[in-house]
Formats: structure tokens, sequence, C-alpha cells
């Protein structure tokens, strides 16, 4: 990890759990002791994903990671509702 991370510019992207992206997420206390292991050998601000998918969720990463990625629940949103719901999901968000 120190390694790779040494090396890291731009972002560094951690994925929140082991699993099939698109899956519910319980953050653990695993995910916050693996941020800050990140953190120890990188200034570079940590994206997480992999399971985010709700205003929950992004509120649980607030504090330990710079940015939470909603990817599958945000193309899922859309095939359902369209531009309308997709719009109406970001803001419900809160980013």
């Amino acid at each position: 990890m120190r390694t790779v991370l040494e090396k890291a510019n731009g972002l560094v992207y951690v994925v929140a759990r082991k699993g099939v992206t698109g899956s519910k997420t319980e953050f653990s206390s695993d995910l916050s002791e693996l941020l800050a292991r990140v953190r120890n050998y990188t200034d570079a601000p940590l994206a997480v994903g992999f399971g985010v998918r709700s205003p929950d969720d992004v509120a649980a990463l607030k504090g330990m990671a710079d940015y939470a990625v909603v990817g599958t629940k945000a193309f899922q949103v859309f095939a359902d509702e369209g531009q309308a719901g997709l719009s109406k999901f970001w803001k419900s968000l809160n980013i």
C-alpha cells in the first residue's frame, strides 16, 4: 500500500467493501481504519465508492473521505425515472 500511495497523484479511489458493485454497503470501523491507513501514506484526496447509494451513505463518509462515488444507484435512477429523477436523486445526497 505504501509504495502505491506514495506515488499516487490526482485522487485515490478506495473501495468501500469486498463484493459486487451496486449492492448495499454497511460502513464499518474497518472502512474508517482503512481510510486512516491510506491517509498515512498520501495527501491525495480520497474518493470512496462501491456500494455508496444513499444520503445516509454520503453522510457517513463526511470527515473520512473527500468524495463519495455514487455510480450504480445513479444509473438505476436514471433508467427508471429519467433526467428529472436523477436530478432529484443528486439533490437528495446533499452534495
